[in-house]
Formats: C-alpha cells, structure tokens, sequence
C-alpha cells in the first residue's frame, strides 16, 4: 500500500485547521452582530423610556407625569432589564396621562364633592391600568378578559385598604397641581411595598396567558 507523501498530509491538516479557523471566524461574527442587536435593542428600550413621560408632559403640561413613569419603574420588582424598564416607564407614563385628566374636575369641587369624588378613582385607575399594561406587555387583548374576572375587584379592595388614603388626603389638601404626584408615590408604595410577590410576579391566576413580562396591580 503507497504511503500519503508528506505534501498530502499536509494539505490534509492544512484543510482541516483552514475549516476550524472559519468556522471559528463565523462564530465569532455571529457573536459581534448579536451583541450590536442587542445593544440596538437596548438603546431603543431606553429611548422610549425617556421618550413617553417626556411626550406625557408636553401633552399635559405637567411635570408629574414623569415622577409617574419612574414611580412605576421604580416600584416594579424583580430584575430591571431594558425591556422591563421600557414597559413600565410607558405604563407609567400612560397612566399619569390619565390621572390628570380624570382628576381635573377636583379643580371644581368642595371638599365633600372631592371626597365622593375620588371614591370612584380606585375602580377607574385599576381598569384603565389592567387595560393598559396588558396591551403594553402582551400587545393583544388575548386573556385581558380572565385577568379582570380574576384580578379586578380584588385589586379595588386591595387599594381602598392602603393607598386611598394617600390620594384622598392629596385631594382635600393638596393644590390640583399636585395630585398627580401624589398618585405617582401611593402608585410607587402600593407596587413596592403592597402587592404580593405571587401577585406582582404573573398578575393572573395561573392563567394560561401569563406575559412574558407579567404586569402587577398599579392601585
């Protein structure tokens, strides 16, 4: 049997290390253009983070709106990657949006009028903030459905026992300018210190629709 010469197994090991070497060239791209993704992706999140209480307060006029946003962003447990950050720095923001203009008429009320008032403030922050976040971490209204059948009047009698007060007090003391702001701490408290873990960590009852990035109750 003829021996390979030593030029053919030369080439051989020249071909063998020559598809090492691309291979690991591949990789090693395929590792820098994830990693340039990644950091898009993140520039972005951070960029919409800064963007919507920025956009809240050009719209409304009030600078509360983006204690509002870091309140939630604040508030929220758990690790805070970008898109976390992202998702409750524009809930945040959408929510203070709402509370300024469904507090305005406290402008135009006695202090009865506001007491009654902000009776109702519980029920319509809780549904317009589950209706909300839902989209913003879900992007369907896909189980938002289950998740107030579940979740809603439990979260109502959960805030009437802890940050009302708050908001009350902020109400019949406090210029309107500042109710907003004063939303953004109870809002802070409740999410911080209020909502359990098992409740902040999915906000459903094992529901089969459970976000990746799961909202919690905001009041």
């Amino acid at each position: 049997m003829e021996e390979p010469s030593s030029e053919t197994l030369e080439r051989k090991i020249g071909n063998r290390y020559s598809g090492y070497g691309a291979k690991k060239r591949l990789s090693r791209l395929e590792s820098t253009v994830s990693e340039l993704a990644s950091a898009a992706k993140s520039a972005f999140n951070l960029g919409v983070s800064a963007a919507a209480p920025t956009a809240g307060y050009a719209l409304t006029g009030n600078p509360n709106i983006i204690a509002t946003s870091a309140s939630f962003v604040a508030g929220s447990k758990g690790r805070k990657n970008t898109t976390l950050v992202k998702q409750e720095s524009l809930s945040g923001a959408i929510f203070g949006i709402f509370s300024h203009y469904f507090l305005s008429p406290l402008g135009y009320l006695t202090s009865v009028g506001k007491a009654a008032y902000m009776t109702l403030f519980p029920f319509a922050a809780n549904a317009f903030y589950m209706a909300e976040d839902h989209l913003i971490k879900n992007k369907s209204l896909k189980g938002l459905h289950s998740k107030f059948r579940e979740n809603y009047f439990a979260n109502v009698k959960k805030s009437f026992k802890t940050v009302h007060l708050i908001n009350l007090s902020a109400a019949l003391f406090l210029p309107l300018q500042y109710m907003v702001g004063a939303v953004a701490v109870a809002a802070f408290i409740y999410r911080k210190f209020v909502v359990s873990r098992s409740t902040y960590s999915t906000g459903y009852t094992n529901h089969k629709y459970a976000p990746k990035y799961s909202p919690q109750p905001a009041y």
